[in-house]
């Protein structure tokens, strides 16, 4: 998967991760769309303090891919969006 990795402040880099794998308890979603809030502006400028590298963009929607065994609330196809809080 393509993710953006903050490296530093005003470092940021394009990678390719594996895919992440699932516990029994957690879903995983194909990010359609992901956008860029406050905080990671922030983060960005240096203005506030994180422990590094740190992937950006915490809010987004796709489509659900995969659930785990003991997930009722979605299954895969399902579209959702997400804020990390």
């Amino acid at each position: 998967m393509k993710v953006a990795i903050l490296d530093a402040p005003r470092k940021l880099k394009l990678a390719e991760l594996p895919t992440p794998e699932i516990n029994d308890q957690e879903v995983l979603i194909k990010v359609d769309c992901c956008g860029i809030c406050g905080s990671d502006v922030k983060i960005y400028q240096g203005k506030w303090t994180i422990p590094f590298p740190r992937v950006l963009g915490h809010e987004f929607s796709g489509e659900v891919v995969e659930v785990g065994q003991h997930v009722n609330r979605f299954q895969p196809g399902d579209q959702v969006t997400v804020e990390e809080k």
